[in-house]
């Protein structure tokens, strides 16, 4: 479906994915997304992936790295990731932003339309 990215006034398009990953329950999975030492070991695209500044308990300020396969550059992204759980729901929420501490540099293209929810 397509939608219009009130930020940056254009159009986007949305993809709606469902998945399931047997033997794992959904606090696993939470604690895998939220943990990015760990994701580092498991994601062998991760070039580098840190929290630059902790907002809150549940949101922080993410730096992320990535490789990409050739032909393409790598990129790195900026996001504020949200996330909480309960006993009916998880969520985890990021999107692309801004951040003085992480201006671009290096040979990574910057990503500065990023989102993802994940619920």
């Amino acid at each position: 479906s397509s939608g219009i990215n009130a930020e940056y006034g254009e159009e986007l398009t949305l993809y709606k994915i469902f998945g399931e990953f047997e033997g794992v329950s959904a606090v696993e999975f939470y604690n895998a997304q939220v943990n990015d030492q760990y994701r580092a070991e498991w994601d062998r695209s991760v070039s580098s992936l840190y929290v630059v500044d902790n907002i809150t308990n549940n949101r922080e300020i993410v730096y992320w790295a990535t490789r990409f396969p050739f032909p393409l550059k790598d990129r790195d992204y900026v996001f504020e990731r949200t996330h909480s759980m309960t006993p009916e729901r998880i969520m985890l929420e990021s999107r692309s932003i801004t951040h003085k501490a992480k201006p671009v540099f290096g040979d990574f293209v910057r990503v500065y339309k990023y989102g993802a929810k994940l619920v």
